[in-house]
């Protein structure tokens, strides 16, 4: 047992007293949980900043591959490298515009429905090399039962027919059918509908 000042009135009382005996003090202690939660809290700050720290260390390296790379190329293979970079930014950018006009498709396409809280959008295939848009849905027709349905968003746009309009079945063929593309249904479902 060891003796301290007491930090409030200055007088001599045991370190393991649990108040003062002559004010009434009491001292705050520390408990190991406490300790062992600041402890967990100063590993996490240390291992952020390590992973920080390694990230950039990681860039800065790929950074100087790539420049050193780049120095080494010819210029025949530094424009094939530029043409398959902006190939790739166009193919991205038309991908891009393709999914909005899907989204934006899809949400005409709740809108037109009976009753809109009852549709769902099963699947919204993006055609590749086109764009038109392939709609698989349920819906809640006139009687009040769910019925599945199909619409397709041309690839000029032009043209946005269900599977109850004229000349459905003709836009599908051309369109949509046997070919592939790019699922993205997921993707409105989260962020457009």
């Amino acid at each position: 047992m060891a003796i301290a000042k007491c930090k409030e009135c200055g007088k001599e009382i045991s370190t393991e007293a649990k108040a003062c005996p002559h004010c009434g003090y009491k001292p705050r202690r520390t408990s190991l949980a406490a300790w062992a939660v600041l402890i967990l809290i100063l590993f996490g700050v240390f291992s952020a900043w390590r992973a920080s720290r390694d990230a950039d260390e990681g860039y800065a390296e790929r950074s100087k591959a790539a420049a050193a790379q780049l120095a080494a190329m010819t210029p025949e293979q530094k424009a094939r490298a530029a043409a398959t970079r902006a190939k790739a930014d166009t193919d991205r950018q038309r991908q891009d515009a393709a999914v909005n006009r899907a989204a934006i498709g899809a949400r005409l396409l709740k809108k037109s429905m009976n009753n809109p809280e009852k549709f769902q959008l099963e699947s919204a295939l993006v055609i590749d090399k086109t764009g038109a848009v392939c709609y698989d849905y349920r819906g809640q027709n006139a009687f009040g039962a769910i019925v599945k349905g199909r619409s397709v968003l041309s690839r000029d746009g032009k043209r946005f027919l269900s599977n109850t309009d004229d000349g459905f079945v003709k836009l599908w063929n051309a369109e949509c059918g046997g070919k592939s593309g790019q699922e993205v249904a997921t993707a409105i479902r989260w962020y457009a509908l």
